[in-house]
């Protein structure tokens, strides 16, 4: 991990750009967008729907769609995975935790 400490990073932000492997490519107004799209993903994927990575891109309109998936991961979400039949595209649907018991 490389953090350049002239950039003035926030701790917040040095610990996320760290998470995603340090800061020789990434610049402090790169954080913002980037937790957004992550934000974006979570709420798409927590409609429980399944999802290829070409329509999730549509819908945050932002590429990088599948790094924002694995940045999801590396959170500790648990993602489902399943080929299409008769195609190269995987679904992907965010793992829902199971209530133990009822409601109530």
């Amino acid at each position: 991990m490389n953090l350049d400490r002239t950039k003035h990073y926030t701790y917040e932000e040095s610990r996320y750009i760290a998470s995603l492997g340090g800061s020789d490519n990434l610049r402090r107004e790169d954080v913002a967008p980037l937790k957004a799209g992550v934000q974006q993903v979570l709420e798409i994927m927590q409609k429980g729907a399944w999802i290829t990575i070409p329509d999730l891109r549509k819908q945050i309109n932002q590429e990088g769609a599948d790094r924002r998936m694995r940045e999801l991961r590396q959170a500790g979400y648990q993602i489902e995975k399943r080929r299409i039949a008769n195609s190269r595209l995987y679904e992907y649907r965010l793992k829902m935790p199971q209530i133990q018991g009822g409601l109530f």
